[in-house]
């Protein structure tokens, strides 16, 4: 991707009754370099669930696109069970995503064009 870019963060997850805390958090750091004067800057995204459980499952999607457009995804949960999670992401195409948790594998297949 050539030019500046901008990142969406999707967290999923299926339903209300697994609430989750988001936290952000915005760093600027200034330094002297080579050329002169710069600044870094860094957001910070932390989750975490808000009631303790001995396992929990977080689905994120990261989808960068350039400044200035309009981010072009949509996802959410299709399916969900204590070895596997299923995705639906529409971006041009409609795509699945199934995420095997034992295995640590996934497979993904294209479904409908838009």
């Amino acid at each position: 991707m050539n030019g500046e870019a901008a990142l969406q963060i999707l967290f999923l997850r299926s339903g209300p009754e697994e609430p989750r805390v988001l936290c952000h958090r915005l760093s600027r750091n200034y330094y002297e370099a080579r050329g002169g004067p710069t600044a870094q800057v860094n957001e910070y995204v932390s989750v975490a669930p808000l009631l303790k459980t001995k396992q929990y499952t977080f689905v994120t999607i990261l989808h960068a696109y350039k400044v200035g457009e309009e981010p072009k995804i949509e996802a959410e949960l299709a399916g969900k069970s204590s070895d596997e999670v299923d995705v639906k992401i529409r971006v041009e195409i409609e795509l699945e995503l199934q995420l095997d948790l034992r295995n640590l594998s996934y497979s993904l297949s294209e479904g409908d064009k838009r």
